[in-house]
């Protein structure tokens, strides 16, 4: 683009620059990313800025454990499950992930501490947010969903999420997708630092 004379201020960059999808990463060598760090000193010499994408979920079933949930699981920053006993599960862009609960403000320091180790690996300019509504793909079926290899989640072992609980299905419902609020989200019922989803009347 910059031999093209094409006008550039700011390069943005999708959930591709990551290894398999995961925050707080850079693909691998022959992924085509291994390079982004050099890619944003380019930028920067250049007068221009990176902006990059990050996803709330933080990839849960890694073996061994990702570095960044692991810090996350130590300082119990997880949003938890309706009887709160367990961190809720959610599946998405990475697989199986653990949302931060920000209601939480140890979760704020957690999230800008990874920000700040990140940026010593890549020294990004902003970041767009995204999949933070708290998104969650175990709401369809599996044979619905190509993003991960087979064998990571196997379909005679998926479990379709399915809230049937009376936070998730209020008496009044807009017009939106599948009827319902919960429809490639969490259910609503799930706890908080602050404890039990409430109703905004509350």
């Amino acid at each position: 683009m910059k031999d093209a004379k094409f006008p550039l201020d700011v390069q943005w960059a999708d959930i591709d620059y990551m290894d398999e999808w995961k925050d707080f990463t850079v693909g691998k060598e022959g992924t085509g990313w291994n390079d982004l760090p050099q890619l944003v000193d380019e930028l920067h010499s250049d007068n221009k800025k990176f902006v990059q994408i990050i996803d709330p979920g933080i990839k849960s079933d890694s073996v061994p454990a990702d570095p960044t949930y692991q810090r996350g699981l130590d300082l119990d920053i997880y949003m938890k499950n309706p009887e709160g006993t367990d961190n809720q599960i959610a599946y998405v862009w990475p697989g199986q992930v653990n949302y931060p609960d920000f209601t939480n403000n140890v979760s704020w320091n957690f999230w800008a501490g990874e920000l700040d180790m990140f940026k010593e690996k890549v020294d990004f300019d902003g970041i767009w947010i995204d999949m933070n509504e708290p998104a969650n793909f175990q709401t369809d079926p599996r044979e619905y969903i190509g993003y991960w290899p087979e064998e990571w989640y196997p379909a005679d072992e998926w479990e379709q999420l399915k809230c049937t609980d009376e936070i998730s299905n209020p008496k009044f419902v807009p017009r939106v997708s599948d009827g319902n609020l919960w429809t490639k989200g969490i259910c609503l019922n799930n706890q908080f630092s602050y404890g039990l989803s409430r109703y905004a009347k509350d």
